[in-house]
Formats: structure tokens, sequence, C-alpha cells
């Protein structure tokens, strides 16, 4: 068999070759003495397979698209050439003649397929083409069921043909009960940065008066992606986001009667990309961690005070969907903890004080810039310090996270998504220390 693949984009070429041989390909009826090669999906498995595998290249594909400036289509041609053995003779021709296959998508997406026999070859032409359309047969549980019975037939066929039996030993046929194909898609990535020492200094305060806040943070961030079609449609969909920051946070106040709040844009960020296949289409993902800060206080007059910690955050959040088991359908996905060591609070003033000062981690893992899960996790020391009845302060750390999954228009309604995936995943507080001034 040789098999050649072109794919065309954005006015360029790229093409692969790929010859090689299928072992046990050939089987030998004794009844007839013919030699059968069965091309297609022989079990129903691997025509889920198939099918999963299919509307996995065509989301792909859409985002690529997407990602793209200008009004995208996508070409492959792909030509498949089986080779009989030198002196046989096919049995089957004119069954085999003018065969062709061709489903419609809608929107200008289709996928078409012809033979062409020569004496003794036979050669699958086939044609896809992809627009930036959404692909409308697609987008009902009937047009995704309609699908998988089509992928079942096509390019499903059966070559027969004759060869003297001394020229090759007659094999037994060997039943398919397998399939090698894997019928679902799942990718799992992740990387670890660490940020420099980030000291801010708020302005905005009266003369005199200052706010600063110092940060490092090291941390692992993940992301998971993956689903599952079927001929019901779909079955399972999975998206969600890692990440254990570890955070020294450092705050010194000294400021008049106030209430003050201020915010300041990115500080630092760091990313990684990661590159796969699937099929003959590169994708990648950029998973990527942005640093903004954030402080707030209320003072009842002129205050000096100063509060540091360290923080460490578990959290995982995402969206998942699952169309069977006990809660059917789209929720959010959480989970969440926080550790503490070394806080400390050191207070010069006569008077009472709200504060509160920390970074804001916006993290994200989006396929070509486009889709994917994301979380604003905003991580904070907040200091109380009392006056009456008694001179107590307290020290207490805050995590919150809310995002969800971003996506296009055209995948959203291909996911059967109907609602908001935006949450508030979790508020998390902790008591980290106490005492009198």
């Amino acid at each position: 068999m040789k098999r050649t693949t072109s794919a065309s984009l954005a006015g360029g070429a790229v093409e692969f070759h790929l010859t090689g041989q299928l072992p046990y390909a050939a089987s030998y009826d004794t009844r007839s003495g013919e030699w059968h090669v069965t091309v297609g999906p022989q079990i129903p498995e691997a025509v889920d397979s198939i099918g999963n595998q299919f509307l996995t290249e065509l989301i792909f594909r859409a985002l690529l698209m997407e990602s793209l400036e200008g009004q995208q289509r996508f070409e492959l041609h792909r030509e498949t050439r089986f080779e009989l053995p030198k002196g046989a003779v096919f049995t089957n021709r004119q069954e085999l003649e003018g065969l062709k296959w061709n489903l419609d998508f809608g929107g200008g997406t289709s996928l078409r397929a012809t033979l062409k026999l020569e004496n003794q070859a036979v050669t699958v032409v086939e044609d896809l083409i992809q627009t930036e359309a959404e692909p409308t047969n697609l987008m009902t549980e009937e047009g995704r069921a309609a699908l998988f019975d089509s992928l079942g037939k096509y390019k499903s066929f059966v070559i027969r043909y004759a060869q003297d039996p001394q020229i090759a030993t007659p094999l037994a046929p060997k039943p398919v009960t397998t399939q090698s194909r894997p019928d679902s898609f799942s990718r799992s990535w992740q990387f670890s940065a660490r940020s420099p020492t980030l000291s801010v200094t708020f302005d905005g305060l009266p003369r005199g008066s200052s706010f600063t806040l110092s940060s490092t943070a090291s941390f692992t961030l993940g992301g998971f992606i993956g689903w599952r079609f079927s001929r019901s449609g779909l079955e399972w969909f999975d998206a969600k986001i890692t990440t254990n920051p570890s955070l020294n946070l450092t705050a010194s106040v000294n400021v008049p009667l106030l209430n003050w709040q201020r915010s300041r844009g990115r500080v630092w960020g760091a990313g990684a990309d990661f590159w796969f296949w699937i099929g003959v289409l590169p994708v990648y993902i950029r998973l990527q961690a942005d640093i903004d800060v954030l402080a707030s206080l209320a003072a009842s007059g002129t205050t000096q005070v100063s509060f540091n910690t360290g923080l460490g955050i578990s959290s995982t959040t995402g969206v998942l969907y699952n169309r069977l088991g006990v809660n059917p359908g789209w929720r959010p996905q959480r989970s969440s903890s926080m550790s503490a060591s070394q806080p400390s609070v050191r207070v010069t003033t006569s008077v009472g004080i709200t504060a509160s000062a920390g970074p804001s981690l916006t993290l994200s893992a989006y396929l070509y810039g486009l889709a994917g899960p994301f979380v604003r996790l905003g991580v904070s020391l907040g200091a109380e310090l009392n006056v009456r009845p008694s001179r107590t302060w307290g020290l207490k750390g805050l995590a919150q996270a809310s995002g969800g999954f971003k996506t296009s228009s055209w995948l959203r309604n291909f996911l059967g998504i109907d609602i908001s995936l935006n949450y508030n995943f979790y508020t998390l507080e902790r008591s980290l220390a106490m005492g009198t001034w």
C-alpha cells in the first residue's frame, strides 16, 4: 500500500509520502480460490473510533482557520494505493469500478472519495474541503448520528483477486476482534515557573503615605482537555487547569485616615507553547500565567503596619460534561486547599485598620489562543486591627477563583453548550495568626 497526502492552507502546501506494507491484510478463501483484502471498519467499535477521530480533526481545523486572519478554506487531497502481488488478477473489477462516496456536512464542508482501477492496483482518491462556516448538518444529535452511519460505509470495499497458490502461501482468514485507534481524544500539558521578587508601590495616596507589596511566586501550571463522541453525540468533555502556587507575601502600610483601593496591571507573566499533531494538522496549546496585584485598606487614623507570610494554594478548576451518570449535563469542577507558614504582623499605631494585598494570577490553556479553560485566582493577605474593646490584630489568607471555558460560537454550538460556562469556583479563607498590640 502506498499513500500520498497533501494539505493546503493559506496558500501553502505540505505533502507527506508514506510507503508500507500491511501484514495479514489479505486472506485466502479456499472454496473460491480467491484472495480478499477488506478495506474499512469491520467491527462497530471501529466505526465509533473513526467517527470520534473525524469530529476531533474537524474541531481542530476549525480552530486553526479561525486563528488566522481573513476567510480560510482547508483542502485535503489524499490518495491510498493498493498494489496486487505480481501476476495477480482482479476477480471483482466490475464491482469496484465507479465506486464513490459523498458526505455533505453543510456550510461548504464535504468529504468525497472515488476508486481508480489499473491492471494490478486500486487507488482511493479522497478530497476533503472545510470552510469556516458552521457544518450545519452536524449541529444536531440526529446529524451526528447520521455521520457515524455514513462513516461506517465510507471507503468500505473488498478487493478480490486470484493468484497462483504456488507463488504465495495461503493464510487462514483472521477475524478482527479489536480496534487499535483510540476512541477518545485527550491531552495534558504542564510547565513550572518562578517569578522574581515583585515589589509594587501603589500610587494615589496622600503625601507622606505609602503602601508597598512584595511577592515571589513559584508554581506548576497544568492543563487538560479531552472528549469523546459517539453516534449518540458528545459523551463526555473535560477541560481543567491545575496549579499549586507557592507565594511569599509582604505588605507595608503607612497611611492617614482614608478608604482606598487600587489595582496594578500585569507586572509579570510566563507561558509555554506545546505542539502536537492531529492527523496531518499541527496543533498548539499555550499555557499562560499573568500576575497583577490588588490592594485595599480602610483606616480610622494614621496607621503603620506590616505583615507577611508564605502561602501555598492547591487548585483545580474547570468544566465537565457527562451525558450519562447521576448528574448528566455541564457543571463546574473544583477543588482547593491552602497552607501557610511563618506569619507575622508588626504594628506601630493606635487606631483601627482593615487592609489586604496580594497578587492575582490569570491562568489559561488555550488551543490556538481561542478555546480552552481559564481561571483568575486572587490570593491575598488580610490584616485587621481593633482598638476597642481590645488592642488585637489578626492575619488571614484569602483565595478566590473564578473562570470557566472560553470558546468560539461555532464550537459552542457544536458541543451543544446552552449555558454559561463561567463560574465562581470557590472562596477560601484561613485564619493565619492573631495577637495583641
